[in-house]
């Protein structure tokens, strides 16, 4: 009785081991699509005008990565956008990408916090996808 919940034990345990290395196997693919993608995006936003302020990567389930961008206040061509946007119809992260930056850029002029600007956001790759606009203190400003 004993041998056999031992050798239970060890196959239950086999099966564990197993599924994790899978799951991680995948994980490691899903973060070198990522990363990819980042290197993809990096210089069509740069070729827009935006900073680039640096990336961040998420390992988690799903994982996830993050692009910090600048200079949301600035105004980009409307008609070079939608070219370069055409030209990477194909390509679902840097669509994805310009998308939701053509949204935050739409919607950044309307949400204001006293003190603080928002020319910053960071614009997550994940499953669901989110942008997070960025306030940081206006020059000169006290948050009195």
């Amino acid at each position: 009785m004993r041998e056999t919940l031992k050798q239970r034990a060890q196959a239950a345990q086999a099966k564990v081991s197993g599924a994790v290395g899978a799951v991680q196997a995948k994980a490691g693919g899903e973060l070198q699509k990522l990363s990819a993608s980042v290197e993809e995006i990096t210089p069509v936003l740069e070729a827009l005008g935006y900073e680039v302020l640096g990336a961040r990567i998420t390992l988690g389930i799903p994982p996830s990565a993050g692009i910090g961008v600048r200079g949301l206040a600035t105004p980009v061509d409307p008609v070079r956008f939608e070219a370069v946007l055409a030209e990477h119809e194909g390509n679902l992260p840097v669509v994805a990408v310009l998308k939701a930056l053509k949204h935050i850029v739409g919607v950044q002029s309307g949400v204001t916090i006293k003190g603080l600007t928002a020319d910053m956001a960071e614009i997550t790759l994940g499953t669901p996808p989110s942008v997070s606009l960025m306030f940081e203190r206006s020059p000169g400003s006290m948050l009195r």
